[in-house]
């Protein structure tokens, strides 16, 4: 929803998805949208690769 809010309205795709309008906007006040294990993920991908992609998920 947060990508499409340009171009439909917050209403329909409230509607569509069967979620409420004050869920959604609380979603968003609470942060929604941000990754927050974006960092984390980053450095993982970035051992793996170090490694040449033969560290398993155990190692990394």
């Amino acid at each position: 929803m947060l990508t499409k809010r340009a171009t439909y309205s917050v209403s329909m795709m409230a509607r569509v998805l069967g979620v409420s309008r004050a869920h959604f906007y609380r979603w968003l006040k609470a942060g929604g949208g941000e990754d927050l294990w974006g960092p984390l993920k980053e450095a993982i991908c970035a051992i793996w690769e170090e490694s040449d992609r033969r560290f398993g998920f155990r190692k990394v």
